[in-house]
Protein backbone atom coordinates (compact mmCIF):
# COMPACT_ATOMS: atom_id res chain seq x y z
CA UNK A 1 0.00 0.00 0.00
CA UNK A 2 1.87 3.55 -1.27
CA UNK A 3 0.14 6.77 -0.29
CA UNK A 4 1.07 9.20 -3.08
CA UNK A 5 0.69 12.61 -4.26
CA UNK A 6 -1.24 14.18 -7.46
CA UNK A 7 0.28 17.03 -9.38
CA UNK A 8 -2.75 18.82 -8.14
CA UNK A 9 -1.62 18.17 -4.39
CA UNK A 10 -4.43 15.30 -3.66
CA UNK A 11 -3.16 12.44 -1.67
CA UNK A 12 -4.22 9.37 -3.13
CA UNK A 13 -3.81 5.61 -1.67
CA UNK A 14 -2.51 3.21 -4.27
CA UNK A 15 -3.33 -0.60 -2.89
CA UNK A 16 -2.35 -4.03 -4.95
CA UNK A 17 -5.03 -6.88 -5.49
CA UNK A 18 -3.40 -9.05 -3.18
CA UNK A 19 -3.63 -6.52 -0.47
CA UNK A 20 -7.19 -5.61 -1.13
CA UNK A 21 -8.07 -9.35 -0.88
CA UNK A 22 -6.01 -9.45 2.69
CA UNK A 23 -7.94 -6.93 3.63
CA UNK A 24 -10.86 -8.70 2.94
CA UNK A 25 -10.03 -11.65 4.39
CA UNK A 26 -9.35 -10.01 7.25
CA UNK A 27 -12.32 -7.75 7.79
CA UNK A 28 -14.95 -11.22 6.69
CA UNK A 29 -16.36 -9.71 3.43
CA UNK A 30 -14.23 -11.41 1.29
CA UNK A 31 -15.70 -15.00 2.47
CA UNK A 32 -19.24 -14.03 1.57
CA UNK A 33 -18.45 -13.09 -2.03
CA UNK A 34 -18.25 -15.46 -5.10
CA UNK A 35 -20.45 -18.02 -3.49
CA UNK A 36 -21.67 -20.92 -5.67
CA UNK A 37 -23.29 -24.02 -4.46
CA UNK A 38 -23.53 -27.43 -5.26
CA UNK A 39 -26.59 -28.92 -4.67
CA UNK A 40 -25.96 -32.89 -3.74
CA UNK A 41 -29.29 -34.02 -2.40
CA UNK A 42 -30.93 -35.30 0.65
CA UNK A 43 -29.50 -38.56 1.35
CA UNK A 44 -26.59 -40.41 -0.25
CA UNK A 45 -27.44 -41.21 -4.54
CA UNK A 46 -27.88 -44.70 -3.88
CA UNK A 47 -30.37 -44.38 -0.51
CA UNK A 48 -34.04 -43.73 -0.28
CA UNK A 49 -35.25 -40.15 1.27
CA UNK A 50 -37.93 -38.53 3.08
CA UNK A 51 -40.43 -37.44 0.47
CA UNK A 52 -42.48 -33.90 0.99
CA UNK A 53 -45.73 -34.67 2.23
CA UNK A 54 -44.90 -37.28 4.25
CA UNK A 55 -45.87 -37.28 7.55
CA UNK A 56 -43.05 -35.42 10.04
CA UNK A 57 -41.52 -34.80 6.76
CA UNK A 58 -39.38 -31.72 7.78
CA UNK A 59 -38.21 -33.30 10.96
CA UNK A 60 -37.00 -36.00 8.91
CA UNK A 61 -35.52 -34.30 6.27
CA UNK A 62 -33.62 -32.21 8.28
CA UNK A 63 -32.38 -35.57 10.20
CA UNK A 64 -31.38 -37.16 6.90
CA UNK A 65 -29.36 -34.14 5.55
CA UNK A 66 -27.46 -33.59 9.09
CA UNK A 67 -26.49 -37.07 8.97
CA UNK A 68 -25.48 -37.03 5.41
CA UNK A 69 -23.14 -34.22 5.91
CA UNK A 70 -21.71 -35.81 8.89
CA UNK A 71 -20.90 -38.97 5.91
CA UNK A 72 -19.31 -36.64 3.82
CA UNK A 73 -17.10 -35.17 6.71
CA UNK A 74 -16.38 -38.69 7.32
CA UNK A 75 -15.38 -39.22 3.80
CA UNK A 76 -13.93 -36.35 1.90
CA UNK A 77 -12.79 -34.15 5.26
CA UNK A 78 -13.96 -31.33 6.98
CA UNK A 79 -14.52 -28.03 4.45
CA UNK A 80 -11.45 -26.07 3.55
CA UNK A 81 -11.34 -22.52 3.77
CA UNK A 82 -14.18 -21.23 1.63
CA UNK A 83 -16.59 -24.40 1.37
CA UNK A 84 -19.21 -25.06 3.53
CA UNK A 85 -21.74 -27.78 3.82
CA UNK A 86 -25.09 -26.78 4.89
CA UNK A 87 -28.72 -27.58 4.55
CA UNK A 88 -30.98 -25.69 1.85
CA UNK A 89 -35.07 -25.39 2.13
CA UNK A 90 -36.25 -25.06 -1.47
CA UNK A 91 -39.83 -24.01 -2.17
CA UNK A 92 -42.24 -27.17 -3.66
CA UNK A 93 -45.81 -26.99 -4.83
CA UNK A 94 -46.50 -29.65 -1.70
CA UNK A 95 -44.20 -27.40 0.83
CA UNK A 96 -40.55 -26.95 1.31
CA UNK A 97 -37.90 -29.86 0.52
CA UNK A 98 -34.65 -29.70 2.50
CA UNK A 99 -31.29 -31.17 0.57
CA UNK A 100 -27.71 -30.49 1.58
CA UNK A 101 -25.29 -28.06 -0.70
CA UNK A 102 -21.90 -27.24 -0.94
CA UNK A 103 -21.19 -23.63 -0.55
CA UNK A 104 -18.41 -22.59 -2.11
CA UNK A 105 -15.54 -19.67 -2.99
CA UNK A 106 -14.24 -19.86 -6.29
CA UNK A 107 -11.38 -17.57 -4.95
CA UNK A 108 -10.51 -20.46 -3.29
CA UNK A 109 -9.14 -23.77 -5.53
CA UNK A 110 -9.47 -25.94 -2.52
CA UNK A 111 -12.89 -24.91 -1.53
CA UNK A 112 -13.76 -25.72 -5.68
CA UNK A 113 -12.10 -28.71 -5.60
CA UNK A 114 -14.09 -29.72 -2.58
CA UNK A 115 -17.14 -29.24 -3.81
CA UNK A 116 -16.65 -31.01 -6.85
CA UNK A 117 -15.15 -33.79 -4.76
CA UNK A 118 -18.73 -33.82 -2.71
CA UNK A 119 -20.49 -34.30 -5.92
CA UNK A 120 -18.11 -37.35 -8.00
CA UNK A 121 -16.43 -38.62 -4.94
CA UNK A 122 -18.94 -38.57 -1.78
CA UNK A 123 -20.98 -41.24 -0.45
CA UNK A 124 -23.08 -43.18 -2.76
CA UNK A 125 -24.42 -45.37 0.56
CA UNK A 126 -25.16 -44.53 4.04
CA UNK A 127 -22.09 -47.50 4.74
CA UNK A 128 -19.60 -45.91 2.16
CA UNK A 129 -17.46 -44.06 4.47
CA UNK A 130 -14.19 -45.19 2.78
CA UNK A 131 -12.05 -41.77 3.35
CA UNK A 132 -11.46 -40.42 -0.37
CA UNK A 133 -8.41 -37.83 -0.57
CA UNK A 134 -9.77 -34.63 -2.44
CA UNK A 135 -7.52 -34.12 -5.08
CA UNK A 136 -6.84 -30.11 -6.86
CA UNK A 137 -8.73 -29.63 -9.52
CA UNK A 138 -6.73 -29.43 -13.12
CA UNK A 139 -6.73 -26.65 -14.69
CA UNK A 140 -4.21 -27.85 -17.52
CA UNK A 141 -7.44 -30.13 -19.11
CA UNK A 142 -5.24 -32.02 -22.04
CA UNK A 143 -8.67 -32.75 -23.69
CA UNK A 144 -9.09 -28.86 -24.20
CA UNK A 145 -8.22 -27.30 -27.26
CA UNK A 146 -7.87 -23.74 -27.78
CA UNK A 147 -10.02 -22.10 -30.20
CA UNK A 148 -7.78 -21.59 -33.42
CA UNK A 149 -9.60 -18.97 -35.51
CA UNK A 150 -6.68 -16.45 -36.45
CA UNK A 151 -7.87 -13.37 -34.50
CA UNK A 152 -5.26 -11.35 -32.77
CA UNK A 153 -6.15 -11.88 -28.59
CA UNK A 154 -7.64 -8.83 -26.87
CA UNK A 155 -5.93 -7.37 -24.24
CA UNK A 156 -7.85 -5.81 -21.57
CA UNK A 157 -8.02 -2.60 -20.79
CA UNK A 158 -5.62 -0.42 -18.48
CA UNK A 159 -7.37 1.24 -15.65
CA UNK A 160 -6.11 3.65 -13.26
CA UNK A 161 -8.98 2.95 -11.05
CA UNK A 162 -8.27 0.82 -7.73
CA UNK A 163 -9.18 -2.93 -7.85
CA UNK A 164 -12.67 -3.59 -7.61
CA UNK A 165 -13.90 -6.78 -5.91
CA UNK A 166 -13.81 -9.53 -8.55
CA UNK A 167 -17.44 -10.61 -9.93
CA UNK A 168 -18.28 -6.57 -9.03
CA UNK A 169 -18.08 -5.52 -12.90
Amino acid sequence: MKLTKTASGKRTIKISQSEWKEIGKTAGWIRKAFRDQMELGPTPVDEECAQVGDENYRQKAIEECRKYIGLIRKKLGVEPEGARLKILSNPHDFGNYYEVACVYNDQFLQSVSYAYACESDGPRTWDDTTPVTVKPLDLEDDEWEEDTIDTPPQKAPVSNLPPSLPGWD
